[in-house]
């Protein structure tokens, strides 16, 4: 495989990479100082919503997922030679 195809492949899963840690730190804000009738967030204190491991699992599945396709991508061009 030429250093050029590989480099792209490393910078593309980088940007992902760092995408999705951003992604993720949108998500990490602190709440509103809000508290109405029931605690912090408003009438009845539902305060904030948390975040279950759904993103992590996204992430995981699609680092899974890019990684199958590099493999593939490289056992395809190395048959090819």
């Amino acid at each position: 495989m030429k250093m050029k195809s590989i480099i792209k492949i490393v910078s593309k899963v980088i940007f992902i990479v760092l995408l999705a840690i951003a992604a993720e730190t949108a998500y990490a804000q602190p709440g509103g100082g809000g508290g109405g009738p029931g605690g912090s967030g408003g009438p009845g204190g539902t305060g904030n919503i948390p975040m279950d491991g759904g993103i992590g699992a996204f992430l995981i599945a699609g680092a899974a997922f890019g990684a199958k396709k590099i493999h593939s991508h490289y056992k395809k061009n190395k048959e090819l030679k």
